[in-house]
């Protein structure tokens, strides 16, 4: 795949110093932006150094670039710029004088870009078809609204590259990044990147030196859930992966339930290593897989998902990071009352490790059904009605559910009177890092403890499912305090 970098200055020595960085910086084609340009250039003799393919581009407003002027001095133009040092011109689908014999012998990036509409498989394409047969390379660009929309594009373009045709698909904004970094996989042979952060011409672009470092054949790993703006899930994986100089990226793929086919889809045609699932996928995911290994049998939940070669094996590492937590507070759960709050699948996870551990768990939920039915899955579980739970004595509580979470109400999931003097009270929550249970935890005289660690604790292991490699704590760590100071 072929890096194709973005000048967007606005001025002529501005666009060939840009160009000069691009190519030492290891480029494969530039596209100079003339739209940006505050004003058009007569001579294009300065680009004529760059023994790389370069592209003149002059966007149309309508098709989200800058240049307001006619058609027939945008022909002019590009002809020019052309014949003075440029390999391709870039012209959108409906420019209207792409019929003319000025353009003969010519070669020519015929793009489309579409803001207002979901790219829909066959309708891209047919776009690429089309755009194919009027010049010499097909380009399509959508807005990623969703992750169907992104399934979309990578299912086009693996149909498309059967054809052995040189084209670019995109999908624009932050979730169509991954289209960007995986093109080579769908069957892209180019695809666009910044020269530098800041410098991007379209959102969701990669900076070159990025993009250089992931090669071809990166590990490429995420999360699935919904929703997922809370997630800090990305940041540190991505500093696992640059502080053990592994080429790697973990991107954030919101999916709905009626999307969450799509996701295991998209892992298999990418070539994804893995996937981290949050609430509320991560009991409705197990059909969707293969195999589970012991850790998501004995949970009857998933948080991971490993593609091996094919075959999408689901785990469960909250179990880890539920051990590692209660073992730093420090807390031995053999025959002590313990409360789980919520009955999905941290819960699960949860009410394993303290069965295992010999706690007496008790478990609530405001559908007691639901409390029960999971009660009867682990031994030494009961389940008891939430509006009992004033009465009882516990010597911890657990949160499980996203009752205080950003972006869910900013409650207490359960009575205070619940909460009593020398417990423990761990909310597996870590966004905000302090919530209201732990704020009224600590102002009862209980020992408050956030969800933390048991998300470090559960990425340290899923990371070193997916590379074989194990990072340090220490950096997800300082990536958790960077993403939530």
């Amino acid at each position: 795949m072929q890096n194709c970098v973005s000048i967007i200055e606005t001025g002529l020595d501005d666009a060939i110093e840009a160009s000069r960085k691009a190519v030492g910086l290891g480029a494969d084609l530039i596209e100079v932006r003339f739209d940006n340009f505050a004003q058009l250039p007569q001579d294009f003799s300065g680009f004529k150094e760059f023994q790389i393919p370069k592209i003149a581009t002059l966007r149309s407003a309508a098709q989200g670039g800058n240049y307001k002027g006619s058609d027939e001095n945008k022909l002019r133009f590009l002809v020019r710029a052309y014949n003075g040092a440029f390999d391709f011109i870039d012209l959108e689908d409906d420019f209207p004088l792409l019929h003319r014999r000025d353009l003969d012998g010519i070669r020519i990036i015929v793009s489309s870009h579409i803001f207002d509409a979901s790219p829909r498989l066959m309708t891209v394409v047919d776009r690429l078809v089309a755009n194919g047969s009027k010049g010499d390379t097909p380009k399509v660009v959508y807005r990623a609204e969703t992750l169907t929309d992104v399934a979309s594009l990578v299912a086009a373009g693996k149909l498309y590259a059967l054809a052995e045709r040189k084209f670019a698909l995109i999908g624009m904004g932050p979730l169509g990044s991954i289209t960007r970094v995986c093109a080579n996989r769908f069957g892209a042979s180019l695809t666009y990147v910044s020269l530098e952060p800041g410098k991007e011409a379209a959102p969701g672009q990669i900076d070159l030196a990025t993009m250089k470092w992931l090669g071809n054949k990166a590990v490429i790993t995420g999360i699935t859930g919904h929703p997922l703006e809370h997630t800090v899930s990305p940041a540190m994986h991505n500093a696992a992966f640059r502080a053990l100089r592994l080429p790697g990226m973990y991107f954030k793929l919101p999916a709905a339930p009626v999307e969450l086919g799509s996701v295991t889809e998209m892992m298999l045609e990418l070539d994804m290593r893995g996937m981290n699932v949050t609430i509320p996928h991560k009991e409705s995911v197990i059909s969707l897989l293969d195999r589970l290994d012991l850790n998501a049998i004995k949970v009857g939940a998933v948080n991971t998902i490993i593609n091996d070669k094919g075959t999408l094996i689901g785990s469960n590492t909250d179990l880890y990071g539920v051990a590692k937590t209660f073992e730093l507070a420090n807390f031995d759960a053999k025959d002590k009352d313990v409360l789980v709050v919520g009955a999905g699948g941290a819960s699960r996870a949860v009410c394993a490790y303290l069965s295992e551990a010999g706690a007496k768990v008790k478990i609530t939920n405001r559908t007691n059904t639901k409390a029960a039915s999971l009660a009867d899955k682990f031994d030494n579980v009961t389940a008891v009605e939430f509006d009992s739970l004033a009465k009882g004595k516990f010597a911890a509580v657990v949160n499980c559910t996203p009752v205080g979470m950003k972006g869910f109400p900013n409650e207490l999931p359960l009575p205070i009177e619940t909460i009593q003097n020398g417990m423990l009270v761990l909310d597996t929550i870590y966004n905000p890092t302090v919530t209201k249970l732990m704020e009224v935890a600590q102002e009862r005289g209980a020992t408050p403890v956030s969800g933390k660690n048991m998300l470090i604790y559960q990425a340290l292991k899923a990371f070193e499912l997916w590379t074989g490699k194990a990072p340090t704590y220490e950096v997800m760590e300082q990536a958790f305090r960077e993403a939530l100071p």
